[in-house]
């Protein structure tokens, strides 16, 4: 096995394992598979990550930090009046294009959710969903309208990856059907 001659094998390890979430999923991923990617011994991964579920944590932060991202990105233009289809759409989009990362950010079986990093990325994600009426942090409870329309997005993100849609259906279409459905329920959020 070659030397690893990086000066971030954390970083380098936790790339490794985002790769490979997405080659062979959340189940099949391991500590020994990343270090191996790596290039590295098993037990120069074992330093960083203690166990699986620790990588696993780490990976879900960095997942809910680039949801938080992509959410923003993708929102900060709209106006008040489309920020919750706006919103919606992105949150829908992340999941579309990176599913596993986007399942993972929502495992908490799997990872601990009480880690700081992991608390503070959610806390994150939670923030950009803001004035969209889905806003939910860990310290205040769900209203009834963001449940709603946490719910709505958040189911419509699982049908898409989660394949209970028609597979024949392009992903295009499906976005339009989840944007179409969304503007019905405007109304809905806007009271």
């Amino acid at each position: 096995m070659e030397s690893y001659h990086h000066g971030d094998l954390a970083k380098a390890l936790l790339d490794k394992a985002e790769a490979l979430v997405e080659e062979v999923g959340l189940d099949a991923l391991s500590i020994r598979a990343c270090a191996k990617a790596a290039g590295v011994t098993h037990s120069a991964a074992f330093r960083h990550y203690r166990n699986k579920r620790h990588l696993l944590t780490a990976l879900a932060s960095r997942s809910a930090n680039r949801m938080a991202d992509f959410i923003g990105e993708r929102s900060s233009q709209a106006n008040k009046s489309s920020q919750l289809l706006e919103v919606g759409m992105a949150y829908i989009g992340f999941a579309m294009t990176n599913p596993n990362l986007f399942r993972l950010v929502f495992r908490e079986e799997i990872i601990d959710a009480s880690d700081q990093n992991y608390r503070a990325a959610t806390r994150r994600l939670a923030d950009q969903l803001g004035d969209s009426r889905m806003k939910r942090t860990v310290d205040d409870p769900l209203s009834e309208t963001a449940l709603l329309a946490w719910s709505a997005v958040h189911g419509m993100a699982c049908l898409s990856i989660d394949g209970s849609l028609q597979s024949d259906v392009p992903d295009e279409n499906k976005m339009q059907i989840f944007r179409n459905s969304l503007s019905k329920m405007q109304p809905v959020f806007a009271a």
